[in-house]
């Protein structure tokens, strides 16, 4: 058994589930993940949500973006700004505790991964948007957003594969909503609503 989490070479193997963690991604570009994300949070059944956005795209850095580590391919910033239009002070509107912002290089997703899981405390819940990540670890729940618009039923088969919850979305409402999702513990889905 390897210590928590279990990042393998082969494959990036995940041996254990990180149920405190909740991964969103989605089909394309503007599908609603940011927004479905903020639902989650300001339903308020989760106190202490560390929210995180990955993206693969290096952009300018904008105020209220404090350095927190930072390597070669990637950068990790703690979002400070909730006034402007950007996923991570979304986030912080929303309700977070704290919200992330981090930019790397694809091939940097392991190492950048490691270094977020020495700043978050050990148990409390998170949010990630990203897609990459998904390949390094195993979360509570994995869902994918699908949109109503551009949905062609041709969406990446190994995604849906692996999701634990698909969501269509028209932008700005889902089914199932984002009132599906609570923490105790851990992600959950209510299958009874």
């Amino acid at each position: 058994m390897c210590p928590f989490p279990c990042i393998l070479e082969k494959g990036f193997f995940m041996e254990n589930k990180l149920k405190n963690i909740l991964i969103v991604s989605g089909s394309g570009k503007n599908v609603g993940k940011t927004t479905f994300i903020r639902e989650i949070i300001s339903h308020g059944q989760a106190k202490g949500i560390t929210a995180v956005k990955i993206s693969p795209h290096f952009h300018k850095i904008t105020s209220g973006l404090i350095p927190v580590v930072s390597g070669e391919g990637w950068e990790i910033f703690r979002e400070t700004n909730a006034r402007i239009q950007k996923d991570s002070s979304r986030f912080l509107r929303a309700g977070a505790e704290t919200s992330y912002y981090i930019q790397a290089e694809k091939t940097k997703t392991a190492e950048v991964y490691n270094e977020l899981r020495k700043i978050i405390p050990k148990g409390s819940p998170v949010i990630i948007e990203s897609a990459g990540i998904r390949g390094i670890i195993n979360p509570g729940i994995y869902a994918v957003i699908i949109s109503e618009e551009n949905y062609s039923g041709k969406e990446p088969e190994g995604e849906l594969m692996k999701a634990d919850l698909i969501v269509f979305s028209d932008k700005t409402q889902f089914y199932p909503d984002a009132g599906n999702i609570y923490f105790n513990n851990g992600w959950e889905i209510n299958t009874q609503k």
